[in-house]
């Protein structure tokens, strides 16, 4: 009978450290994963900052690039009104004294 007993104590201590064993190794691989759910999220903010970056590069370039055509198209304009002016402007004021004398 004492030998009995003394199987169940030895059983009974073998499942104890069983299951401390599966207890720790269970908090080991939650630790792993904390670190590793720590890792993807430093990958994932560093690729996100990265395209994040490159997209506001990009949209700075366009910016500056319309604003240059933008500029460009104002000269053109302008440049023709100039011309537009220079070619007309001698008549145009005789049209405008002439309306204004003639009534």
């Amino acid at each position: 009978m004492e030998r009995v007993i003394q199987m169940l104590v030895e059983c009974d201590k073998k499942a104890r450290d069983l299951v401390q064993q599966a207890k720790q190794q269970r908090q080991e691989e939650l630790d792993h994963l904390s670190d590793h759910k720590y890792a993807i999220a430093v990958q994932y903010n560093k690729k996100a900052t990265s395209r994040l970056e490159m997209m506001r590069s990009q949209m700075e370039q366009e910016k500056t690039e319309q604003i240059t055509q933008v500029k460009k198209q104002c000269d053109a304009q302008l440049a023709q009104l100039k011309e537009t002016y220079e070619a007309n402007k001698d008549r145009w004021v005789d049209e405008i004294v002439r309306r204004c004398i003639d009534g």
